[in-house]
């Protein structure tokens, strides 16, 4: 139902259209009452898909008292992370991707919507997701407030959008970058050459608990060192794009944090969010020589 009659024609590189798919929860398949949880966007001109989600659910346990929002917000944070290296095959249409590689179109409580397709009414994607975030899901934010933490989609985001801007270069940086390791396959937001190949990664540590911040350390240290022990691991130089914590009385767990990832025995560099700008400008002017 739906989603092939759109899909078909936005695999094209077109800029000139989009395609999203609204998230939505769904408690009762009888009463059919549904909620808006994210929004899946495609855009065809760099192959890429963006998933956006609100941080809290608070909007959704007031409607539903007795619902576990932390296990829904799990599963949000798994589909962005599906979404962020789901396979671009091109003779697939988006409806088969999005069903065998981010969200399986059974009969569980969170389902997209049928696909659309939309005019692109600017070149920013950021904006652009920005903007449907505004539409379908700023009724989560405090106030109608949309403004989003440093987290690692505004990282991506960042460097992203400044990379962007030479399209001649552009096309030197690899996305969704993957690395099979003998347990688990590893993913970067990009990759790009100068004599090693350099992986990036979001590494936002904007996040409200000292526990969390522990975590997320640990799971790229244990990252990092797999990949010390792949073949290739003596060409491979890591970028880490950071974001301090904004909340108060995180700094000495933030500290720690980095401490923990410096131990992985591997070549490494913190890029902070206010020198991203920088260091791509610094990655596109060794590439524009190259």
């Amino acid at each position: 139902m739906g989603r092939e009659n759109v899909v078909q024609y936005t695999f094209r590189m077109n800029s000139d259209y989009f395609t999203y798919s609204i998230l939505r929860f769904r408690p009762s398949q009888i009463t059919n009452e549904c909620v808006n949880v994210g929004v899946l966007l495609f855009f065809p001109e760099y192959n890429a898909f963006e998933f956006v989600y609100p941080s809290h659910l608070q909007r959704l346990k007031a409607l539903f008292p007795e619902l576990d929002t932390r296990s829904i917000q799990a599963y949000l944070k798994q589909i962005m992370h599906n979404a962020s290296v789901a396979p671009k095959l091109p003779h697939a249409t988006l409806s088969e991707i999005i069903d065998q590689h981010i969200l399986k179109a059974d009969d569980s409580s969170l389902q997209f919507s049928e696909l659309a397709t939309c005019l692109s009414y600017t070149q920013d994607t950021e904006k652009i997701v920005k903007d449907f975030y505004a539409e379908y899901l700023s009724a989560y934010d405090p106030q109608g407030n949309t403004t989003k933490r440093f987290d690692d989609a505004f990282l991506k985001h960042t460097f992203y959008k400044r990379i962007k801007e030479r399209a001649d270069l552009f096309v030197k940086f690899e996305r969704n970058y993957t690395i099979e390791t003998s347990t688990i396959p590893i993913s970067f937001d990009f990759a790009w050459q100068n004599g090693s190949l350099n992986l990036i990664k979001s590494a936002s540590f904007d996040l409200k608990e000292a526990g969390s911040i522990q975590d997320k350390a640990i799971g790229i240290y244990g990252s990092l060192n797999l990949l010390r022990e792949t073949p290739i691991a003596h060409k491979l130089h890591f970028d880490l794009l950071i974001a301090e914590p904004t909340q108060k009385g995180l700094s000495s767990s933030f500290d720690n944090g980095l401490k923990t990832i410096e131990k992985a025995d591997v070549s490494l560099n913190f890029v902070y969010k206010d020198k991203i700008i920088e260091y791509a400008d610094h990655a596109l002017a060794y590439l524009d020589k190259d």
